[in-house]
């Protein structure tokens, strides 16, 4: 029986000793850490490891394949604007596909002119600036958080992901990943206390799932629209509590729904104003049946060519407007169902807040 415990005890030792060996790797160019290069670090390191940068900019010459591993990438002091890692050409890879649950994390990077790829494993960007950079992500969670987002694409499918305290700016775009076929990919999407500006965007089709808004705000947009999801999606759209404004989407709308006829979006406690549109619409556009619910929004201040500034609903598609700001004349489609004030007693013009509403801003 002592036997058996003193084994026992040895084999728990073992093993805690094995989960708590992951190891650094110091990537320095300048010869004082274990490797010159991501390259040659990549020989050095397993599952679980971490390499960390020296500050400094440390150029990517070649694709690399992490395949089955889930690795740490750091920056050593913390510090994103002084660690970069450069593509010495637009759309150099990392790679990574592995179906486990070990994550691969990015921390206080800033990531110039590489595709990242991952596949099959959770994923995770904390305080990471990319410039002209592509994200491909698809077949598991993941996390962004407190990134910048300049001149840079953001690809997901087939896995949630949580964005939060993130910028979007300078031609950003989150979509579908590329490469989809077969079967209707699925997105799960959530921004939090996000700010899209200069004409950065959301444009997701062919898909069913979900995407969720709070606390955003989406301005600065010049082009179609800034917030699209369209090719018969089919899902849900929830935006709370944050802003729409001053965009101009010419022959679109700032949203802009090609929808199945079981999608339901609902937009509440948010404000779309100041923006125009030479097409039907400077606010919500349906291009097909399906339910729109508004509650506590502020439709101010938006232009459009037509009469419907503020939205076009498609035939047999509702509209349900309650305690909105709204001129109900600004509205309509043929074919369309608008039903007003089912909820409110007061009335939408006659809402006593003024300007637009609190909570969007960080």
């Amino acid at each position: 029986m002592t036997s058996f415990i003193r084994v026992s005890v040895f084999l728990i030792i073992v093993l805690a000793s094995q989960q708590s060996s992951a190891v650094t790797v110091t990537v320095d160019p300048g010869g004082e850490g274990d490797a010159l290069d991501l390259a040659s670090a990549l020989l050095l390191v397993s599952t679980g490891d971490v390499i960390e940068f020296v500050d400094g900019d440390h150029h990517v010459n070649v694709d690399l394949d992490f395949s089955h591993l889930g690795l740490v990438f750091r920056s050593a002091s913390g510090d994103p604007e002084a660690c970069r890692l450069v593509a010495d050409f637009q759309g150099r890879t990392l790679a990574f596909f592995h179906s486990s649950d070990v994550p691969v994390e990015f921390h206080d990077l800033t990531i110039v002119e590489l595709m990242i790829s991952i596949t099959m494993c959770p994923y995770g960007f904390y305080d990471c600036r990319l410039e002209r950079a592509i994200l491909d992500a698809r077949e598991h969670s993941g996390s962004i958080t407190g990134c910048t987002f300049d001149f840079s694409t953001l690809w997901i499918c087939d896995g949630p992901l949580v964005i939060s305290s993130a910028d979007f700016s300078n031609y950003s775009w989150i979509s579908k990943c590329l490469g989809s076929s077969g079967e209707t990919p699925t997105v799960h999407l959530e921004l939090s206390e996000c700010d899209l500006s200069d004409n950065s965007f959301v444009n997701i089709n062919n898909f069913e799932g979900s995407v969720r808004l709070e606390n955003c705000s989406l301005t600065g947009r010049t082009g179609f629209t800034i917030l699209e999801l369209g090719g018969y999606w089919s899902g849900t759209l929830t935006i709370v509590s944050s802003l729409i404004a001053n965009n101009y989407c010419e022959y679109r709308a700032p949203i802009a729904l090609r929808s199945s006829p079981t999608a339901v979006v609902s937009i509440v406690d948010s404000s779309l104003i100041n923006n125009q549109s030479d097409g039907l619409t400077a606010g919500i556009m349906t291009y097909a049946p399906c339910t729109v619910e508004c509650l506590n929004t502020d439709f101010i201040g938006n232009t459009a060519a037509d009469d419907y500034h503020d939205a076009y609903i498609a035939t047999g598609a509702t509209l349900h407007l309650n305690c909105c700001r709204i001129d109900e004349e600004n509205v309509g489609g043929p074919g369309s169902v608008i039903v007003v004030n089912e909820d409110c007693p007061t009335g939408n013009e006659s809402m006593s807040w003024g300007g637009v509403k609190a909570g969007y801003h960080r």
